[in-house]
């Protein structure tokens, strides 16, 4: 007697955006990316001479080495980006949504699309392969799994070093909100004495550190207060004022992105360290926002209005300011 195979609707939905994401991977229906060449050339490279570049090259273990095994059976270099796409939105949309459709699964899926998807799908593809393993380290930690949430993490941080600072405190347990604030004020303090050691010692340890701080991405003037940061900033101050009307969850995602921030700000002189470490903070909002459906009509209304209003602001920056570029804008 034959077995029927049930698909549930959550799985069959992430399918399918799986593959819309593999559409516009492959398609660049909205221009190229500003990082979409070099990996283009890497693939190259890494395809006929893998040997010769591993000592040079600057991109982590994992992504190389999956790269250069792939890269031999995924002839075409558009497919493979699009197979890594792929891998990076299946996992954080099975990790985020676990348990979880109907509206804030879509209204999740809005706030993806519109607010990371064109930086680190389409643009810094190891980051977001990084991010899908930290969203699913994430769910691990939640749900006491710490060894299995610790290797998974790690197995971000070969994908994208930079998965290393958000990576220890996805194991920090709930806390009242005074203790939140009073360690992210900590957090601030300790990292401003530190930031210039830390930085070195990152830079011995980790080639793409130094390659980052001796580039011109390093010194570019940084926005400390710019306007993206607007949205995440109401959040988190509406979740503070409702604190007992969120779950433990929901409570450690506001206490760790209250520590994102105040990385940023402490090492803020050094730009490329602190806005790599800030994207990869900022992704956890989006279990934050699959699971607010727990938490109290008050503070259900803050999160609508903070994914549209994400929402908005991000499809100016990537659509209307000219993120992407024309493909016939290459080679000028």
């Amino acid at each position: 007697m034959m077995r029927t195979l049930v698909v549930s609707k959550r799985t069959l939905a992430i399918g399918c955006l799986a593959l819309l994401a593999f559409y516009f991977a492959v398609a660049q229906p909205f221009g190229y990316s500003p990082d979409f060449k070099q990996y283009e050339f890497f693939f190259q490279e890494v395809r006929q001479y893998a040997s010769e570049i591993r000592s040079v090259n600057r991109f982590e273990p994992a992504f190389f080495y999956v790269s250069a095994a792939l890269s031999k059976v995924i002839i075409s270099d558009v497919l493979l980006y699009g197979s890594f796409v792929v891998f990076a939105i299946s996992v954080k949309f099975i990790y985020a949504f676990k348990g979880v459709f109907g509206y804030y699964f879509w209204l999740g899926v809005v706030f993806y699309f519109f607010k990371f998807f064109p930086l680190l799908e389409l643009t810094q593809l190891r980051a977001a392969l990084g991010a899908a393993l930290l969203i699913a380290a994430f769910y691990f930690s939640s749900n006491r799994k710490f060894l299995i949430g610790l290797l998974v993490g790690l197995s971000g941080a070969l994908f994208h070093y930079s998965v290393l600072m958000v990576l220890p405190l996805l194991f920090l347990p709930a806390m009242r909100r005074s203790h939140s604030i009073l360690l992210a004020i900590s957090a601030f303090s300790f990292l401003s004495l530190l930031s210039a050691y830390l930085i070195e010692v990152a830079g011995y340890g980790f080639a793409v550190f130094e390659t980052y701080e001796n580039s011109s991405y390093s010194v570019r003037s940084l926005n400390r207060f710019s306007p993206v940061f607007l949205p995440e900033f109401f959040i988190i101050a509406c979740s503070l004022i409702c604190w007992r009307e969120l779950d433990k969850t929901m409570q450690r995602i506001v206490a760790i992105e209250m520590l994102g921030f105040s990385m940023f700000y402490a090492l803020a002189e050094y730009g490329v360290v602190a806005t790599r470490g800030r994207e990869l903070f900022a992704v956890l909002w989006l279990y934050f926002v699959a699971h607010c459906g727990v938490s109290s009509n008050k503070m259900r209304f803050f999160v609508n209005i903070f994914v549209f209003s994400s929402a908005l602001l991000y499809f100016y920056i990537f659509f209307v300011l000219g993120f992407f570029v024309d493909a016939s804008q290459w080679n000028e």
